[in-house]
């Protein structure tokens, strides 16, 4: 990968390398990993890193034309601790978010999509509403393989719920 540019991908971030001038990520997840909840951002990002009280890493990257709120990052890290009360200790060894740029999708509304560990993939800024749904699905919703797409609602009635 040339200069100035960033992988990110499930679970924590591994060691980098850099050959003939190309750079190497590599990411690592440490649970099983259902294939629709994994996931590869590549873009110039800007990545910010936090913990949660219990220590969680979370990593939050952004496009560059995403708008950075250090207000809803925080309130992404309170949201984490919030639903650790209400379903036990936080399932992967890292948390976080991609926000990509200020694009609506087909709805012309922000849109969100769950993915393991890299958590929440969030079209224009992070909604508190967005954030609890889609980490939600962190304890339960990523955890389970579906039989067929009729089975979703295991996923996403407990999202929905939190």
């Amino acid at each position: 990968m040339p200069d100035g540019w960033t992988v990110v991908g499930n679970g924590l971030p591994g060691p980098e390398s850099v050959e003939d001038g190309r750079r190497t990520f590599r990411w690592f997840e440490d649970k099983p990993l259902v294939t629709y909840a994994s996931t590869v951002a590549i873009d110039r990002f800007t990545v910010h890193r936090g913990k949660t009280a219990a220590g969680t890493p979370v990593i939050t990257t952004y496009s560059p034309d995403a708008e950075i709120d250090p207000a809803a990052e925080a309130e992404q890290t309170e949201i984490l601790d919030f639903l650790t009360t209400k379903f036990g200790p936080y399932p992967f060894s890292s948390a976080g978010a991609i926000v990509v740029g200020t694009e609506k999708g087909p709805t012309d509304e922000p849109g969100a999509l769950e993915t393991q560990s890299r958590h929440p993939t969030y079209h224009n800024m992070i909604s508190d509403g967005s954030m609890v749904h889609e980490n939600a699905h962190q304890w339960f919703g990523d955890s389970i393989s579906f039989k067929d797409w009729r089975d979703g609602c295991v996923a996403e009635c407990f999202a929905q719920y939190a």
